[in-house]
């Protein structure tokens, strides 16, 4: 069973701290997103998983979450 978009909001919440450290420690040049869907399809779909990310956390702006979300990644693996 797949949980609506707040419940898993409610259930990713505790990372929120965890992900704030890797974000503050290496800042978003060198953080990429990534998710494993195949750890727990019944949790959350891809959509959720993103969702939370890109509009539940708090402290990431628009720029960071462009690097996060593929910019970085392109970046560094040079597909420039």
């Amino acid at each position: 069973m797949v949980h609506n978009i707040g419940a898993v909001s409610a259930e990713f919440r505790d990372f929120t701290p965890h992900i704030r450290r890797l974000f503050d420690a290496y800042g978003p040049q060198r953080c990429y997103w990534g998710t494993d869907m195949t750890n727990g399809f019944t949790k959350a779909t891809y959509k959720q998983r993103i969702t939370h990310f890109t509009e539940e956390l708090p402290f990431p702006s628009e720029q960071d979450k462009d690097w996060i979300m593929g910019r970085a990644i392109v970046a560094r693996l040079g597909w420039t």
